[in-house]
């Protein structure tokens, strides 16, 4: 219900007309760029579309918010658990060893919840038992989530082409300080560059 309220009022004409009136005429930097950043985000929105196109937005948005909350229910509801040796537990605290006793065949179930998941992600040593909690973890409400997924992003795009934009990407990123997908996936060549050796060095550990 917030999140619908909140796409009703970016496609309000009435507050964004009376948010253009708004004399600023000397007022400081900040309040203008806070006003300038605030009809963006409106514009942005849809907002100076006409009627038809304003009432297909809200629609397009209620049912992407409709899409992200299955979706992370799901996540929610789709934990997983995994089976480890007590020597895959080697560099995991005490604390977290006596909370987590093997069974009668010696096997220690952890699960995907964040108490079991990040300590395993940040002490474990064994890179096995890593690799399994990390896949574990992110294909949780798989396979249920797939369809919602590309749901979800079909609604997007269409949003997406609906405001005059190439992408969800272009339009996500036209009010940010990377301003465009492109100037996205540049940044993110550049970081992979930098940091591959890095991470190959630390898969090997």
């Amino acid at each position: 219900r917030v999140a619908q309220a909140g796409s009703a009022l970016s496609l309000n004409r009435q507050v964004y007309e009376a948010l253009t009136a708004i004399d600023l005429e000397g007022s400081t930097p900040a309040t203008r760029h806070y006003v300038e950043r605030t009809l963006l985000s409106y514009c942005l929105a849809g907002v100076n579309k006409d009627q038809a196109t304003r009432d297909r937005l809200q629609a397009l948005h209620e049912k992407a918010t409709r899409l992200s909350l299955e979706f992370s229910r799901n996540i929610q509801e789709g934990g997983k658990t995994i089976k480890a040796t007590a020597a895959e537990l080697d560099g995991l605290p005490a604390d977290y060893l006596a909370r987590h006793q093997p069974d009668s065949e010696g096997r220690i179930t952890l699960s995907t919840d964040q108490p079991d998941m990040q300590p395993v992600m940040t002490f474990a040593s064994n890179a096995a038992l890593r690799e399994r909690m990390f896949f574990a973890y992110n294909t949780r409400a798989y396979p249920v989530n797939q369809q919602i997924l590309l749901d979800l992003l079909a609604t997007r795009q269409e949003i997406a082409s609906v405001l005059g934009f190439r992408s969800w990407a272009d339009l996500a990123t036209a009010d940010q300080m990377m301003g465009s997908a492109a100037n996205v996936r540049t940044f993110l060549a550049k970081l992979n560059e930098a940091s591959v050796d890095g991470a190959r060095r630390e898969h090997e550990l």
